[in-house]
Order: C-alpha cells, then structure tokens, then sequence
C-alpha cells in the first residue's frame, strides 16, 4: 500500500520535471509540440490502465506492476545514460564548456 502512495505523490514530479525539461531544451517551433506529447503520453497509459482493470475479470494488479516496473526501468537507464544534463544547470554552475556540448548536441 505504501508503495502506491508514494507512486502517486511521485505522478506529479514526473509530469512536470519531464514538461520543464522539454519546454528548455526544445526550440521555440517544438516546445509547445513536445509539452503536449508529454501529457499526451501519459495520460494515455492512465487511460490504458483503467480500461484494463474496467475489462478484466481478475482485478490482479500484479500485471501492471511488472510492466510499470520494466518501463520505469528502461525509463532510468536512458535517463542516466542517453539524456543530457539541463544546459541551464551547466550554466548555473559554471560548466560552460559542457553546457556548449550539450546544447550543440540538442
């Protein structure tokens, strides 16, 4: 039970950090675009999710559980290895170059 209070307090962390994020490193042509796909995106799955505890016969959260935890899991390892980190925290900290890198590869 506890698990799925702090899933639930982390829903709105993860829809705003991910619209923060595209909204900085998109240009000015895609950011509204990329935004809208994030919240597209999710609330697709939470659609998904209710229509299938609405059709299924065994009410088991056991599936979606699994699946949750191997997306979340892909989910991290892009993160950590594929995303950048924010230009405007490099800048903030004084890391221009790296801040360069990464704008240069955005």
């Amino acid at each position: 039970m506890s698990w799925l209070i702090l899933g639930g307090i982390s829903e709105t962390g993860r829809y705003y950090v991910a619209y923060v994020y595209a909204i900085e490193i998109f240009c000015s042509k895609g950011k509204k675009v990329a935004a809208l796909m994030i919240f597209t995106i999710f609330d697709i799955c939470k659609v998904c999710v209710a229509l299938y505890f609405w059709q299924s016969t065994s009410k088991s959260w056991h599936f979606l559980f699994y699946l949750g935890l191997i997306c979340c899991l892909i989910s991290l390892f892009f993160t950590i290895f594929m995303l950048p980190e924010s230009p405007r925290y490099l800048f903030e900290k004084g890391k221009f170059e790296e801040a360069e890198i990464v704008l240069k590869k955005i």
